[in-house]
């Protein structure tokens, strides 16, 4: 799966608020797998790819690029599990 910026018509990158994972939305055993992620963190709230608030998915196979400021953002009671 691939979660990027597109505007529609051609190959350029759209910069995009990314994907926030929170502790209403994510378990425990919440799994992002084999995704490619990329021009996120366009938004007040979330500088990464991914922001995670009180959450710990694991993340396997996931490739991070372009980010506005870091891959992943994160507070300091998440503990994500990260795999290739």
């Amino acid at each position: 799966m691939v979660l990027s910026g597109w505007n529609g018509k051609d190959d350029e990158p759209v910069w995009w608020g990314g994907v926030e994972l929170r502790p209403e939305t994510v378990g425990e055993l919440s799994v992002l797998q084999s995704v490619r992620i990329g021009y996120g963190g366009n938004s007040p709230y979330v500088a990464g790819d991914v922001k995670l608030f009180k959450a710990s998915p694991i993340l396997r196979d996931v490739v991070l690029h372009d980010s506005s400021a870091w891959g992943i953002d994160m507070d300091r009671w998440s503990r994500p599990v990260l795999s290739n």
